[in-house]
């Protein structure tokens, strides 16, 4: 079984996600687990046949950031603060500020991550933590406009620094045979196939019609 893609972005960066809810638990009893991608945020499921994951502790963020340095400007309670990012995701930031931030503090973030381009505002991010001159940011308040924004300037970051000269798959979901790598579609085979052995063993009018002795 080859290594997983994202069917939205088709990078090849994806791990593993903590289930929620009865159906990511049910579908794990048949190899059928949550995975989510680094680069996008997207979350799917995918058939890993054979394989069993350990659980992990929920803490901490699930989404990695990217390596990038770009100007920052946090504005809060009147002032306004310089500074540069260190690390990016859909999720938040780590920046380093010339002022250092107060942790719990909410502020407006301004990313000037395209140089001919106004910088992406968030209206709303936590300061999650401070430690030394660097602080943990996280998106609270992204416009839906600004989150495309940022989504689509992590997946040029990735194709650069991380996936160059490997084309991107298409999605799962094209195509005729699109289906067959669909979680649903080999939980219903399951299912089919259970169904089939239990009405053989216990009902012998059935068995015999299914080989073909007698209806």
């Amino acid at each position: 079984m080859g290594p997983l893609r994202c069917p939205k972005c088709g990078q090849l960066r994806v791990r593993r996600c903590h289930r929620e809810g009865p159906v990511d638990h049910a579908l794990s009893v048949v190899y059928v687990y949550p995975f989510l991608c680094l680069v996008c945020g997207r979350r799917f499921r995918a058939l890993r046949w054979g394989r069993r994951y350990t659980t992990q502790p929920t803490q901490g963020r699930e989404v990695e950031r990217i390596a990038v340095r770009a100007p920052l400007v946090v504005s809060g309670a009147g002032a306004r603060v310089d500074g540069e990012i260190t690390g990016l995701s859909l999720q938040g930031c780590t920046a380093w500020t010339r002022v250092r931030l107060r942790e719990g503090a909410t502020v407006r973030l301004e990313l000037l991550l395209e140089p001919a381009e106004p910088p992406v505002v968030v209206a709303a991010a936590l300061v999650r933590s401070v430690r030394s001159d660097k602080a943990g940011i996280d998106f609270v308040g992204v416009s839906p406009d600004e989150e495309r924004r940022i989504r689509r300037i992590l997946t040029s970051l990735h194709h650069v620094e991380h996936d160059e000269g490997v084309p991107a798959a298409p999605p799962i979901q094209d195509g005729r045979l699109g289906v067959l790598r669909t979680p649903v579609f080999w939980l219903m085979t399951l299912l089919l196939v259970l169904a089939t052995l239990v009405l053989t063993v216990f009902v012998p009018s059935f068995s015999r019609c299914v080989w073909g002795v007698s209806c």
